[in-house]
C-alpha cells in the first residue's frame, strides 16, 4: 500500500461519517420542524390543565390562562399579575417572565434527544441542561409564579 491508499482510505472514512452526520443533523431538523408546534401545544395545554387544577382546589378563579396569540402564553393571576411565555418558533425556545420579585425568567429549548432507542422531540432547561417534560415545566413555572411578590 502507498501513502496515497492509505490517505485515500481515511478520507474516503471521514467522508462518510460527516455525511452520516449531515444526514442525521437534517432528520432531526426536520423531526423538529414537524413536532414544534405540536409540542409548544402540548406545553400550553398542561398550563391550562395546571391552572385550572388550582382553581378547583381554590374553589375560585385564582390564575386565568389568556392565548391572546399562538407563540404567547399569557396567565393572570387574580390580583393581576402577569406571566408570560413566548415561543420562539425560529430557534425554538420558550421564555417564561413575570415582573414580580423573586421570580426567574426560565428558558427551556425544543431539542431531539435519543429516547429509548428513538429520536425524539423534548424540552430542555437552559439553565440545568436536564430533559423537562410539559407537566414537569408547567407545575414549577407556576409555583414559582404563585409565590412571586407573596411575602
Amino acid at each position: 500500500m502507498t501513502w496515497e491508499d492509505d490517505e485515500l482510505a481515511q478520507y474516503e472514512k471521514s467522508r462518510a461519517r460527516a455525511r452520516e452526520g449531515d444526514k442525521l443533523s437534517s432528520q432531526r431538523e426536520q423531526l423538529l420542524d414537524n413536532q414544534q408546534a405540536h409540542k409548544w401545544n402540548v406545553l400550553r395545554e398542561a398550563f391550562t390543565k395546571r391552572c385550572a387544577s388550582i382553581n378547583a382546589k381554590a374553589g375560585r378563579q385564582i390564575l386565568r390562562s389568556v392565548d391572546p396569540q399562538t407563540s404567547h402564553l399569557e396567565i393572570r393571576r387574580e390580583d393581576s399579575e402577569k406571566l408570560e411565555g413566548l415561543y420562539d418558533s425560529g430557534i425554538r425556545t420558550v421564555t417564561f417572565s413575570c415582573d414580580v420579585p423573586p421570580f426567574i425568567e426560565r428558558r427551556y429549548e425544543l431539542s431531539v434527544r435519543p429516547t429509548s432507542g428513538n429520536d425524539a422531540c423534548v424540552w430542555i432547561d437552559l439553565q440545568t441542561k436536564e430533559v423537562e417534560k410539559s407537566d414537569d415545566i408547567a407545575t414549577s413555572i407556576l409555583g414559582n409564579f404563585l409565590r412571586a411578590g407573596m411575602f
